[in-house]
């Protein structure tokens, strides 16, 4: 039973991002453009969380990142299957943002204020 539970969640894993929020991310989506490309942001339960979605007609679709608060500032991860370059720079511009322009983008997709993009 426990192998059968562990083989279903490494399947689970291993399988290219869908074009849906992620089940724990459902608040939004709110319209962001990363790298001159389109991205909806969804807000996580948590609060403190959120996963962007390459948008429809995104070459980066389909695509999906996760932004999570660290003890630090944010990590931030990715899967899927689209265009490399486009998900490259999207990436990019996550990575370089400040802690503080995180946060904000995280309380855009969570339905708080608007993150100034």
């Amino acid at each position: 039973m426990i192998v059968a539970a562990l083989l279903a969640s490494a399947l689970a894993v291993s399988e290219p991002a869908a074009s849906a929020p992620p089940p724990e991310c459902d608040k939004g989506p709110a319209a962001v453009t990363l790298a001159r490309t389109g991205w909806l942001a969804y807000g996580c339960k948590d609060g403190r969380s959120a996963a962007l979605i390459a948008a429809p007609g995104n070459p980066a679709s389909p695509m999906v990142f996760r932004i999570q608060p660290t003890a630090e500032a944010f990590r931030i991860t990715g899967e899927g299957r689209g265009d490399r370059a486009v998900v490259s720079a999207a990436f990019q511009e996550l990575s370089a943002m400040p802690p503080q322009r995180l946060r904000a983008l995280v309380l855009q997709a969570n339905g708080g204020l608007d993150a100034g993009r």
